[in-house]
């Protein structure tokens, strides 16, 4: 089994020339770029359920991309978790533990998986964006699957109003909420995935 930290490597290059290739062949359609991306992630690296829902998608986080930060950088990000995600099912299926608590369960992918790649996807927006927005966000990058009829607005407001999502600040010290967004975010997932393996209580 490959190293844990294997999962967190991408080539770069390879991606982007793959993705000038794919927008050298589109350039004579009046696409723009966040189309381009979106048709490029599903047709090249079979990522989202569809162009239409990946634009959507990209649009709506490009708004809080820092100014040294790309549709690209964010569309490789995307591929990323994909290969992170391949990763920890290769481990899901291989662990035994000594219950079925789902919080432990959680709990311990988390932290070996997925809170590495939350500093990396923190550090492409800026701080105005919403922890429910992450939370958000993560479920997308890491679903194995979208259902057909997945609307992107309704997923949101899904988000927004969860109690459980967390906020930024408490009074005016900004706090660190990353296990929680990432709970928020995953711990469905998770579950989700490893229920088949071992029967986790509701």
């Amino acid at each position: 089994m490959d190293k844990l930290e294997d999962f967190y490597k991408i080539d770069r290059k390879k991606f982007l020339d793959n993705y000038r290739i794919t927008k050298n062949i589109l350039k004579s359609t009046e696409k723009n770029e966040i189309q381009i991306i979106a048709q490029w992630l599903v047709d090249n690296q079979s990522i989202g359920s569809s162009q239409e829902s990946n634009a959507e998608i990209i649009s709506y986080y490009s708004k809080y991309l820092k100014k040294d930060k790309t549709l690209l950088d964010f569309a490789l990000e995307w591929i990323r978790a994909q290969k992170i995600r391949s990763g920890y099912i290769l481990h899901l299926i291989k662990t035994h533990f000594p219950s079925s608590n789902s919080n432990l369960i959680i709990d311990y992918f988390i932290s070996s998986f997925f809170l590495k790649y939350y500093e990396i996807l923190r550090d492409l927006f800026k701080d105005t964006i919403q922890e429910y927005e992450l939370s958000a966000l993560l479920e997308i990058l890491f679903a194995s699957e979208r259902e057909q009829n997945f609307i992107f607005e309704n997923h949101m407001e899904k988000y927004k109003n969860n109690p459980q999502c967390p906020t930024l600040f408490k009074g005016s010290e900004r706090i660190d909420t990353s296990i929680l967004t990432l709970r928020s975010g995953l711990a469905d997932i998770i579950k989700r995935d490893y229920e088949p393996i071992v029967q986790i209580p509701p």
